[in-house]
């Protein structure tokens, strides 16, 4: 569900699916078929879109560019119905490839395109948010369970202090990479309502056929923000 496109609009959206019903029964299912527990939901930022070639506003935009993807059929199923020529690579490869060409965009969040030095090969960025990445904190089962009730009691008080601190900083890092991006060097592409909902279009016919193979009470946990 996360992994479905222009879904999720805001922090707001996200964090009431994570810590609401959605949020748990992702926490159950995950102690029922694996060694771990999700203790915690941390947010690893909306994903947007750079690249090299022109400013990208619309669907048309992306026609024939090349862009890196994660192993996700899902996501480059998206990407395709966007108009982008999908490239499966490791992040390790990814700022190589920026650099000679083997792609001509990418798509993360703007900690990881100005970390990762992309912005000196890709000068437009689109604030696209086309996808919301959450972040868990896991816990291995076996032995958070063998922890006393004190014990994990502490450990959730904490994390009770350290999500929203961490929530913050998250939020606080897209605002300081965009209040430093240098004009003469990056350009700053902010989607207006009809282009965002050109996108939405695009890429709806990948959304309800990928809602159509999941049960239709899952995406009740929707909340609209």
């Amino acid at each position: 569900m996360f992994d479905l496109p222009f879904l999720i609009r805001d922090r707001a959206q996200a964090y009431a699916m994570l810590d609401g019903p959605l949020g748990q029964l992702i926490v159950d299912k995950m102690a029922e078929a694996a060694d771990f527990r999700i203790v915690a939901w941390w947010d690893n930022g909306f994903r947007h879109f750079s690249n090299g070639a022109r400013p990208i506003r619309m669907p048309a935009d992306c026609e024939g560019l090349k862009i890196r993807t994660l192993f996700s059929a899902l996501q480059q199923e998206s990407f395709a119905a966007m108009g982008f020529e999908p490239v499966p690579l490791d992040v390790a490869e990814l700022p190589a490839a920026c650099a000679d060409g083997t792609v001509d965009a990418q798509e993360n969040p703007l900690t990881n395109t100005f970390n990762f030095g992309i912005d000196a090969h890709h000068r437009w960025i689109t604030m696209s948010g086309h996808f919301f990445g959450p972040c868990v904190v896991l816990a291995h089962k076996n032995t958070w369970d063998s922890w006393p009730e004190d014990v994990r009691q502490a450990v959730q008080d904490a994390l009770a202090l350290a999500t929203p601190a961490q929530r913050g900083f998250a939020a606080g890092e897209d605002a300081e990479f965009m209040s430093k991006i240098d004009p003469s060097r990056n350009e700053l592409i902010e989607l207006s309502a009809e282009e965002r909902a050109a996108f939405e279009i695009a890429v709806q016919p990948v959304v309800e056929k990928t809602m159509g193979r999941f049960r239709d009470e899952l995406f009740e946990y929707l909340p609209t923000s």
